[in-house]
């Protein structure tokens, strides 16, 4: 707009100059004056360029105007623009946030509707095996798959407590020592614990219940399908800190892994790094914690 309106501007003095010089003008317009001096005492004009060996000088005053009355309707219009386009995009985040509110509410209903279901299925099914007519090995075995199935349902209806929550707490957690709490609940009788750790302390900023489930799941795991020994090793791992569990492994049948599916969704919600191998007969699990 600038570089068409002086443009234009240059075509009108050019053009009122010759007609001028040719005579078919006697008097050029109030904003071009010829003068013999090099330079005009009236501040409003500048100089234009040469006509013969006389100065051209012209007022921009109606050029810096015009300018100006652009400018400030480019302004207004842009201003109108860029509110409708953030109003615009404010109700349609609005609608969309609405929508995902309402679906969130509904899966979380389902999710609790769902665990209150099993849970109950679970608790029927013990009353059941204590009335059923069987001999006592079958009923070993079955109250024993029924308690691994109860495990493994309380682990997944915490779990889901916890993501379902409106908010997460955050806080300091010791991973030592919730990594101690967890080894002092089981009972290391029948199994060999060899427990190296060169870390005492290592504090993180984190959710306290994802750890405890990870570490309580990771333990359960190596406890669960160990023969007979079982590694805990926690050490530094670049920033951060790594715990190694490594077991025999026992010919037994394969849980569920709802256990480990778990682990890994945490590990994943909170940028923790988790890692499975197999050597031989020992299944190792490495657990990194990096600082964010």
């Amino acid at each position: 707009m600038k570089k068409e309106v002086i443009g234009n501007f240059k075509q009108n003095v050019n053009l009122y100059l010759k007609l001028y010089n040719n005579g078919y003008i006697n008097k050029l317009p109030s904003y071009i004056k010829i003068s013999a001096k090099s330079y005009s005492k009236n501040k409003d004009y500048v100089f234009y360029g040469l006509w013969g060996k006389r100065f051209v000088f012209v007022k921009i005053s109606g050029v810096k105007k015009k300018l100006i009355e652009f400018a400030l309707i480019l302004f207004v219009w842009e201003l109108l623009l860029s509110v409708l386009i953030i109003f615009i995009i404010y109700v349609g985040l609005k609608r969309v946030f609405r929508r995902q509110k309402y679906t969130d509410q509904f899966l979380k209903f389902i999710l609790v509707a769902i665990s209150h279901k099993l849970g109950n299925f679970l608790s029927a099914q013990k009353v059941n095996l204590e009335l059923a007519d069987m001999d006592e090995d079958s009923k070993k075995r079955l109250s024993s798959a029924l308690d691994e199935m109860e495990k493994d349902f309380n682990t997944v209806s915490y779990t889901i407590r916890s993501i379902t929550s409106d908010k997460e707490k955050l806080s300091f957690v010791n991973v030592i020592e919730e990594l101690k709490k967890v080894l002092d609940g089981f009972s290391f009788k029948d199994k060999r614990l060899d427990l190296q750790l060169y870390v005492d302390d290592y504090l993180i900023y984190t959710n306290p219940t994802d750890l405890r489930i990870v570490l309580s799941e990771l333990t359960t795991n190596a406890f669960k399908y160990s023969f007979e020994n079982i590694s805990v090793l926690a050490e530094r791992y670049k920033k951060g800190i790594k715990i190694v569990f490594v077991n025999d492994v026992k010919n037994v049948s394969k849980g569920s892994g709802i256990g480990l599916s778990i682990v890994e969704f945490l590990c994943k919600k909170n940028n923790w790094i988790i890692t499975k191998k197999i050597s031989g007969n020992l299944f190792e699990i490495t657990f990194a914690l990096m600082p964010k």
